[in-house]
């Protein structure tokens, strides 16, 4: 160390991180992304599920917004029937 630079000793050290700490931001996830966090969950829960009818699986699909045209509501039913046995 140079005879001119400041020493800094260690709890203003500490202070001072703590201080920068502070004034950093957390992220949080937007409510819509929880809320389809949530609805994937339930679908995976209901894909488990042995008393879920081909019915209340559909219901939850459309819930999820996807419409019965779109490829991805086929795969989702799709992969239900393979899972429970077909239609």
């Amino acid at each position: 160390m140079a005879d001119n630079e400041p020493t800094i000793d260690r709890d203003t050290l500490d202070v001072i991180r703590e201080e920068t700490s502070r004034s950093k931001r957390k992220t949080f996830k937007p409510t819509s992304v929880i809320e389809r966090e949530r609805r994937v969950r339930k679908l995976y829960e209901e894909m488990q599920n042995p008393n879920c009818s081909r019915r209340t699986f559909i219901e939850l699909i459309r819930a999820f917004g996807l419409q019965e045209d779109s490829k991805q509501f086929q795969d989702l039913l799709n992969l239900f029937d393979d899972r429970k046995g077909g239609r």
